[in-house]
């Protein structure tokens, strides 16, 4: 009972529990974030969209990295994006409660976009996917990064990044490239 609980906040975050959770998650992921990060060139005077924020830790950490850019946090639980925008208020940050698999962006709006920790919650991955290469405009960047162990119990046809390489080629992603470290997993795509 107590795992179930567990589990569905982390897919979606809510209450004193969610808030709880969220806190623990910055301190356990965000070195990866900082890792997935030194991969990119962040983009300066572009738009960037974070997907699956959280209580907004990564979202923030990214603004300050790209202060020209406007960077924008989604998250489907209304608990993350509230501490989201109680905790980050930078002029060039926004944040919304939306569903990566109904993005309510125009086609080719955004430089780079990323998801920490998240994609193998989506209801439908490839659905996801599909929706950020339609947002993502030509020439810009994807980022997903996730702990190894989270694949292989939330996505164990994934483990090693094969299907999601196949089915980011198959949607029209190309320079698919993937590194590991200390139990990470990192996705690169272009568009």
């Amino acid at each position: 009972m107590l795992l179930s609980k567990l589990l569905a906040q982390s897919q979606h975050p809510e209450g004193w529990l969610g808030k709880i959770m969220m806190k623990l998650w910055n301190r356990a992921y965000f070195p990866m974030v900082k890792w997935s990060l030194g991969f990119v060139r962040t983009p300066q005077n572009g738009t960037i969209l974070d997907v699956g924020v959280g209580n907004g830790l990564t979202t923030k950490y990214i603004s300050d990295s790209a202060s020209s850019s406007l960077v924008t946090g989604i998250d489907i639980s209304e608990t993350a994006i509230t501490a989201a925008r109680k905790k980050n208020t930078a002029d060039n940050l926004s944040f919304f409660v939306t569903d990566v698999e109904d993005l309510p962006f125009p086609n080719h709006n955004f430089d780079l976009i990323t998801a920490f920790q998240t994609h193998f919650h989506w209801n439908s991955y490839v659905r996801g996917l599909e929706e950020i290469y339609r947002v993502l405009k030509y020439n810009g960047q994807v980022i997903i990064a996730c702990e190894k162990v989270k694949l292989n119990y939330f996505m164990s046809g994934d483990k090693n990044g094969e299907y999601t390489k196949r089915i980011a080629k198959n949607i029209g992603f190309t320079k698919l490239n993937t590194h590991y470290y200390q139990g990470w997993l990192y996705y690169h795509f272009t568009k």
